[in-house]
């Protein structure tokens, strides 16, 4: 029952997706069903993006079509993490706690938050499905093993690490440059690879690898406005880019991190015709 329910999710989701004004779908429509709880684990402030219009949408299409999950009606509980690991397992235990559990957990956003319920879920052989995780933990080795019952629907580290090679490999770019925050694993795992995978699978060389952190851009002195501290705390990293003539730059960082290192890069003159900055597509344009 869990696959179809988290297969009729799925279903529900690509039916909205490609849902067109005017447009009905093929199965009649239906009313009433055996409820079933789903946990729905979000993170309502600023900043997060808010999930629920778009799974409240994909679930009126569940409940209202005979062909998904025919007889069974999905009651959302929905629990806000505040994106933190006590909240998070707080919400896991009183979802456990409550009568009927949940069939599945779909969410959450954070890493912090789904790693150690994903851990947790597997001893009540309770499926999570993530709209949100791309974190490279839930690809490793040992990832089934410790996350037996995780599932995720958007791409991992490892799905866009390919498609950064095959981009710079289109272009026919042999030498690149890197950037990655070294006090996240999150961006640092990841970037690693990266580099691997150009190097020794495209046979890209890496000029320089530069590592950012937050410790170090604290250390500057506060009396400096934004701009200049942008400059001055920087300058060190990207004297080696300008040293080797370094023109192509893939970016691995947060995203107050990624306006950080633009600013330092846009005072050293390193922007125009002349370069090219490739940095994860879900930064805003703020």
């Amino acid at each position: 029952m869990i696959i179809h329910l988290l297969i009729s999710l799925l279903f529900a989701v690509r039916a909205v997706e490609n849902y067109e004004a005017g447009e009905e779908l093929s199965c009649k429509r239906r009313h009433g069903g055996i409820p079933l709880p789903l946990g729905v684990f979000t993170v309502q402030k600023e900043g997060f993006p808010d999930a629920l219009p778009a799974i409240r949408t994909a679930l009126s299409h569940v409940h209202t079509r005979s062909c998904i999950l025919q007889g069974y009606r999905l009651e959302m509980i929905v629990k806000d993490t505040h994106c933190k690991t006590s909240q998070g397992m707080k919400a896991l235990f009183d979802l456990i706690a409550s009568r009927p559990r949940p069939v599945a957990i779909l969410g959450g956003q954070c890493t912090e938050v789904n790693e150690p319920i994903a851990m947790a879920l597997k001893y009540w052989q309770i499926v999570q499905l993530s709209y949100a995780e791309t974190h490279a933990k839930f690809a490793s080795s040992d990832s089934h093993e410790l996350f037996p019952t995780f599932f995720r629907v958007v791409p991992g580290s490892r799905n866009t690490n390919m498609a950064k090679c095959k981009f710079v490999n289109h272009f026919g770019w042999k030498r690149v440059g890197t950037v990655k925050q070294n006090d996240q694993p999150r961006y640092a795992l990841p970037h690693e690879a990266l580099t691997t995978r150009l190097e020794h699978g495209f046979g890209v060389k890496i000029a320089h690898t530069a590592g950012v952190n937050w410790e170090q851009i604290e250390t500057v002195g506060a009396e400096l406005d934004e701009l200049k501290v942008c400059d001055r705390r920087l300058i060190h990293l990207f004297f080696r880019f300008c040293e080797r003539d370094v023109r192509i730059i893939l970016v691995d960082v947060d995203e107050e991190m990624a306006a950080t290192v633009l600013c330092a890069g846009y005072h050293r003159g390193m922007y125009g015709d002349n370069y090219v900055w490739i940095l994860p597509g879900y930064h805003s344009d703020k």
